[in-house]
């Protein structure tokens, strides 16, 4: 009985450590949640804790929320350099109240944009654009929307196409009409 409860604590172990390995490495190819938007809403929250602290310095009155708002237009007016970033700035910017509001409480930045997902979800979908290294780039681990997207870049139709896998030969056929933008 002790042998199979020692042989039942290792496998446990060794389950445990393979787990350990395995799930960051799952998770590293996927897409965050809203990852742009907490991107920015972190800008944000660090202009913040500039303002603050020299606010403190100075013995002037801090105002959080209208601190986070104008913070919000700085960031998507000076930091906001991708079309993904511009066009998140572009649902961000009329709810700054419902932003200033929740983090001047310090809620974190992911929480306050799955909170304005639920009333504007997309904002969460939002995605920057696939970067394409032509002969490096691995084609089967990108989704069938990119797949599509590169082709249409390219002016090239898939007729037919219904599997990602024709989608992926077709992209890898066509790579010679890939142009860097």
């Amino acid at each position: 009985m002790a042998v199979s409860l020692r042989r039942l604590a290792v496998l446990v172990a060794v389950f445990l450590a393979v787990l350990a390995v395995c799930a960051p490495l799952a998770s590293a190819d996927k897409p965050k949640e809203c990852e742009i938007c907490v991107n920015l809403l972190n800008k944000v929250e660090a202009q913040v804790k500039v303002k603050r602290t020299q606010a403190k310095a100075n013995k002037e009155k801090f105002d959080a929320q209208s601190a986070i708002e104008t913070s919000v237009d700085q960031v998507c007016e000076e930091d906001a350099k991708t079309q993904a970033e511009k066009k998140v700035c572009y649902y961000l910017t009329p709810v700054k109240r419902k932003i200033s509001q929740p983090m001047s409480n310090y809620m974190p930045a992911d929480r306050i944009c799955k909170k304005l997902k639920a009333e504007s979800p997309e904002l969460c979908q939002v995605r920057e654009a696939v970067k394409i290294d032509k002969g490096n780039t691995d084609y089967t681990k990108l989704r069938v929307k990119d797949l599509k997207k590169i082709l249409a870049d390219r002016g090239v139709q898939c007729s037919g196409c219904l599997e990602k896998e024709e989608f992926v030969k077709r992209c890898l056929e066509t790579e010679d009409l890939h142009t860097e933008l």
